[in-house]
């Protein structure tokens, strides 16, 4: 399976690299919290008959250790149902940076599709997303960025709890640089619009030829509020 190959490579390449000598700069650990809300658009777009929502997506981190690492995300754009197995997302996003001497803002335009599926009470989302990264401070950047996340749930019908299970490999393109995040947490469905996950997350980066590595406790907020379409 093409995507299980290139996940599996990603994760292997941060394992191997750590276990082959490349001795870990540092090691951080901090929260983060993710808020996410979808408001319907409209039920039937023009040309696909399938539904849009408007997403916002925000997105805190805090920090012990490394300066640089506690910074602020919003986020927000349309995601667009092609089908019942891809969704488009088309998003832009502000982050403001507390700590990094060299970036104080970054600024992203990004295209994310995502494929849907299933086996029996499994439910499977492949999310690809590439992004084109502005940041600004005493020296600017400008550059884009590949990353897929694998994410895999266990959600029978009418389940309350749901463990998960996701991977991201991130990599830059164009510059030095890579990232691979891996999560374990459980989901609780709270109401029907309504869900809370909490994991840990073991996040492996490269910086300056070494490796760092972070141990992350990940709080998740989704808001899916059942209301009229807002053009309908």
């Amino acid at each position: 399976m093409p995507i299980a190959r290139h996940l599996a490579r990603g994760t292997g390449l941060a394992l191997a690299c750590v276990a082959l000598g490349a001795t870990p700069a540092r090691a951080d650990t901090g929260y983060w919290h993710w808020t996410e809300a979808r408001l319907p658009l409209t039920a039937r777009a023009p040309g696909t008959g399938q539904p849009v929502v408007f997403r916002t997506f925000s997105d805190m981190r805090f920090f012990t250790g490394t300066p640089g690492l506690t910074m602020t995300f919003f986020r927000a754009g349309p995601l667009w149902t092609m089908a019942p197995w891809l969704v488009v997302g088309t998003q832009a996003t502000a982050i403001s940076l507390t700590g990094d001497p060299r970036f104080t803002q970054e600024y992203r335009a990004e295209l994310e599709p995502t494929l849907l599926g299933g086996w029996g009470d499994f439910k499977i989302m492949d999310r690809n997303r590439l992004e084109y990264r502005m940041r600004f401070g005493s020296t600017s950047t400008a550059h884009f960025r590949y990353r897929n996340m694998l994410r895999i749930n266990h959600a029978p019908a009418g389940a309350v709890w749901i463990p998960y299970v996701w991977n991201e490999p991130l990599v830059e393109l164009g510059v030095d640089g890579f990232q691979n995040r891996l999560e374990a947490g459980v989901g609780c469905q709270l109401a029907r619009d309504v869900r809370v996950d909490l994991g840990v997350m073991w996040r492996a980066r490269q910086a300056s030829g070494a490796w760092d590595q972070d141990v992350i406790l990940n709080g998740y907020m989704y808001l899916a509020p059942e209301m009229k379409p807002i053009f309908d």
